[in-house]
């Protein structure tokens, strides 16, 4: 039996291990036509110039999707940051609202959504590097205490405090890709495993989801930065860790092939 227990609003197992998963039931089988992208985004004091990079690479991780998929392929994609955001509309301010106005210091500043299609998130039907540059731009007044598992969990779990807010952003047939960015540890509370497992609870299968982090490279006297972020990418069916100050078109390159062999992976 599964040991479960309420993080905020969120359920998370907490003896999950590698076995069944809890809470869905039988999901429909995932396709490639369509794909879900999460992007979790720290936007903590020390991030602007990792945001800055990100966005001027993003170019080359969607058109390195575009090549691996159909140009035609029905794209979700959405921003959420690491704790509770305050640009967002309305009561969408909990951690996993996906972001539609930025604010504060080193933001873009601006209303970025309701995007084309009227949704808190990105479609193909949106100009995807501009929509996200200012989307992603969420600037540097965050706090510092980062929890990008909490708010990619929030983000897609129907029962979470933000469920109602990103309605519609994730499909039980097509592919989540979740990309956390951050240059400290993870602090989430509970297990590693723990998420992973909920991941793959929510979308039926540990296949049907990939998880890439880019996190700090350098360690000093102390453990190195974002240690439970890479043990995340390693725990996850489809995982890979990068490093936050690297070449990120490099970085991304190597996420598109992660989640080109995901979709084999799917499509067999």
């Amino acid at each position: 039996m599964f040991a479960r227990r309420l993080v905020g609003s969120l359920l998370i197992c907490t003896a999950c291990g590698r076995g069944p998963f809890w809470g869905f039931g039988e999901q429909p089988r995932v396709s490639c036509d369509r794909a879900d992208f999460l992007f979790v985004i720290d936007n903590s004091g020390s991030m602007r110039e990792h945001q800055r990079q990100l966005t001027e690479n993003f170019p080359v991780f969607i058109d390195g999707i575009h090549e691996v998929v159909d140009r035609g392929v029905d794209i979700h994609l959405g921003v959420v940051t690491t704790d509770r955001y305050a640009g967002n509309h309305g009561d969408c301010h909990e951690l996993g609202s996906l972001v539609t106005r930025t604010t504060g210091p080193d933001s873009s500043t601006s209303v970025c959504g309701p995007f084309a299609e009227g949704r808190p998130y990105m479609t193909s039907a949106d100009d995807l590097p501009r929509a996200f540059a200012c989307a992603a731009h969420v600037g540097t007044a965050g706090d510092s205490i980062e929890q990008p598992l909490a708010a990619a969990l929030g983000a897609i779990d129907p029962r979470s405090a933000a469920a109602k807010c990103n309605s519609g952003f994730l499909r039980d047939d097509a592919l989540l890709s979740i990309v956390a960015l951050s240059d400290e540890n993870d602090q989430s509370p509970g297990s590693v495993d723990s998420y992973v497992d909920a991941f793959a609870a929510i979308k039926g299968s540990p296949e049907a989801f990939a998880l890439v982090t880019l996190v700090e490279s350098l360690c000093g006297d102390r453990v190195c930065n974002a240690d439970r972020l890479r043990d995340a990418a390693a725990i996850a069916e489809f995982g890979f860790s990068g490093t936050i100050g690297g070449d990120y078109a490099e970085q991304f390159t190597s996420a598109v092939e992660l989640i080109d062999d995901a979709c084999e992976a799917n499509e067999r």
